[in-house]
């Protein structure tokens, strides 16, 4: 794995993929990614999240699935993830709920807002139910 540098507006992208690394993962001689001899399809995921160690540990979880392969980009900011959902397709979101520029509800109903046809998973160490309960309501898939 390598640290990919952080540009001015607060991102980074990457790519992540569990090539090889297990009994199933290996490359087909296209240089397509497969498992089980089935091509793996690349998945666009945005991480809006301040926590680099958070970040980190996503990043981790993604590479070691094997499922598929990640192209990974991260705001560390509400704005800067709003930024890049106006300038770039993405498969899914992952949201953190405590940003520097926004908390809460009002994180879930801006991202929503901006990409509705996109999955959110809510990010967050808050243990609240009705918080739970609040961002599926406003367009998030799940909450963890």
């Amino acid at each position: 794995m390598f640290d990919e540098p952080t540009t001015d507006d607060g991102w980074q992208h990457g790519w992540l993929s569990n090539i090889g690394t297990g009994p199933a993962g290996t490359q087909h001689s296209s240089g397509l990614a497969t498992i089980f001899g089935e091509p793996l399809r690349m998945m666009r995921v945005l991480v809006i999240e301040d926590s680099e160690v958070q970040i980190r540990l996503i990043r981790g979880m993604l590479t070691m699935s094997g499922e598929a392969l990640f192209e990974l980009s991260t705001a560390v900011n509400l704005t800067s993830g709003l930024n890049l959902l106006a300038d770039s397709v993405f498969d899914a979101i992952l949201l953190d709920l405590t940003l520097p520029d926004s908390f809460g509800i009002e994180s879930c109903q801006q991202v929503n807002s901006a990409a509705p046809n996109i999955p959110i998973v809510v990010l967050t160490g808050v243990d609240d139910e009705d918080l739970a309960v609040a961002t599926l309501q406003h367009g998030a898939q799940d909450y963890l």
